[in-house]
């Protein structure tokens, strides 16, 4: 038995055919462009925190997204192990003198690791290479609780202080006492 189609069910066939090669082209496309078919190389560095790092972070080599962090792993409480992998057309500019920073491009927003391009001279890291990371500290850090709230306690103590004292001056005999003293002096 023969299907005959009249010319309105041609026309929608066509359409949903060209809307399926469509779909398939822009998903190629953008899988291209987020490089997920470019060849990489895996890197490791370690740190003593992964505060703002997580899977997915950035990787920058002088500005320019080169990859991202693949996975984080917490060695002790001081030592945080952080795998990232870099774009092939990236991987000859790490060398054995690169190092690792985290910085946050903005005053706000995510934190990325930035990659120093290697010396000329110096050999280039071999896959999996470590590299030696740099703290750097930037004004969203300062303001956290964790890096203000020790000053914060200590603020609290000296206003203790000087409570006591400015309560010792309201005493008026102190007081003119304390300014005879100056004088005789």
């Amino acid at each position: 038995m023969k299907i005959k189609f009249n010319k309105f069910e041609k026309v929608a066939g066509l359409f949903v055919l060209v809307a399926i090669l469509g779909f398939v082209l822009a998903t190629l496309g953008v899988a291209v462009k987020k490089g997920w078919f470019s060849s990489k190389m895996g890197f490791v560095t370690t740190m003593p925190s992964a505060d703002g790092i997580h899977p997915g972070t950035t990787v920058q080599i002088s500005g320019l997204r080169a990859g991202s962090v693949d996975d984080i792993e917490l060695i002790s409480g001081t030592e945080v192990k952080v795998r990232f992998g870099i774009s092939g057309k990236f991987t000859h500019q790490v060398k054995k003198d690169s190092v690792v920073q985290v910085i946050r491009p903005f005053i706000i927003g995510d934190k990325v690791l930035e990659l120093t391009v290697g010396s000329d001279t110096a050999p280039m890291l071999e896959e999996h290479g470590m590299l030696l990371a740099e703290s750097t500290v930037d004004i969203m850090d300062l303001m956290s609780g964790r890096s203000l709230g020790p000053y914060l306690e200590s603020l609290g103590k000296l206003a203790d202080n000087l409570k006591f004292v400015a309560e010792a001056f309201l005493d008026k005999d102190r007081a003119k006492s304390i300014v005879k003293m100056f004088d005789e002096v």
